[in-house]
C-alpha cells in the first residue's frame, strides 16, 4: 500500500467530504493491500457520499464478496447495474453483470 497516497487522499477527503473521488481512492488502496474490510468501509462511504459514482458499484461489491457478505455485494451490483443502464455506460454495465453472475 501507497502510505503517502492513502495520505493524501484522507487529507483531500477531510478538505472535500461531499466528493467521492476521496473515499473511492482510500478504498482502492486497502483493496490493493487485501485489507477487504477497510476496503468496503470507504467504499461504503463513497457510496453515502455520491451513489452516482460509477466506478464505486464493481471495487464496492468485491470487497463485499471477499469479506463473505454475497447477499449485500448482490444488493451492491443491481443497484450498480441499474444505474448503469441509466447512464448508458455498458462497458460497466457488463462488467457489473459478469460479477453478478460469479456470485450467482
Amino acid at each position: 500500500m501507497n502510505t503517502k497516497r492513502l495520505e493524501l487522499l484522507k487529507e483531500l477527503y477531510a478538505q472535500q467530504p461531499k466528493d467521492a473521488f476521496a473515499p473511492y481512492g482510500i478504498g482502492l488502496e486497502y483493496a490493493g493491500a487485501e485489507e477487504w474490510e477497510s476496503a468496503s468501509v470507504w467504499f461504503e462511504r463513497a457510496y453515502e457520499t455520491d451513489a452516482d459514482y460509477l466506478p464505486n458499484y464493481y471495487q464496492w461489491a468485491l470487497s463485499l464478496m471477499k469479506t463473505d457478505r454475497a447477499e449485500k455485494a448482490i444488493d451492491v451490483l443491481n443497484k450498480g447495474i441499474a444505474l448503469a443502464k441509466t447512464l448508458k455506460e455498458n462497458k460497466t454495465l457488463l462488467e457489473l453483470e459478469f460479477l453478478l453472475d460469479d456470485l450467482e
